[in-house]
């Protein structure tokens, strides 16, 4: 997973 709808922070959501 990752950035599924967070194309600003996408490195809020890096990993799971």
């Amino acid at each position: 997973m990752g950035d599924s709808q967070s194309p600003s922070p996408p490195s809020a959501r890096r990993g799971s």
